[in-house]
């Protein structure tokens, strides 16, 4: 025979541990019950899925509330670490941002210096036409 000196809680009882655990965590005020509720469900869903473990495996599998605080500090870290990347991926977002918003600043200089360059080409191209028309013409009066 086996002793089961593991008895569920009650859900009330989860709840209250869940929010107890679950206070020191910036939420948003608007998804705090959602995810209290959300832990909750989801250690009491593990009853069901252990015993399928057993029926389908011959093995038992016990849900404590040890489990039920694992899950909650895992919870807690995880988010945690999640923002943390989400921050750091944010910051290497905006320095990407900043970069291209700073090239596209330096593209709009290059292009006025561009016309500048441009309009100067232009007037030494109609002098260096106007000298070699010259040039041309020089040695026909030579000739002559």
């Amino acid at each position: 025979t086996n002793i089961d000196w593991f008895f569920p809680w009650p859900q009330e009882a989860l709840a209250s541990v869940g929010e107890y655990f679950l206070k020191e965590v910036e939420l948003p005020p608007e998804n705090r019950q959602a995810v209290t509720d959300h832990v909750v469900m989801v250690h009491l869903s593990l009853a069901g899925y252990s015993k399928e473990y057993e029926a389908k495996l011959r093995r038992k599998n016990f849900s404590t509330p040890k489990n039920y605080l694992d899950f909650l500090a895992n919870f807690r870290k995880l988010l945690a670490d999640n923002r943390r990347k989400t921050t750091e991926a944010i910051k290497r977002y905006e320095v990407g941002l900043k970069k291209l918003d700073d090239s596209r600043q330096q593209v709009f200089e290059m292009q006025d210096v561009l016309k500048v360059k441009e309009e100067q080409v232009r007037a030494e191209d109609i002098e260096v036409r106007a000298l070699m028309k010259k040039i041309e013409e020089k040695p026909r009066d030579v000739a002559d």
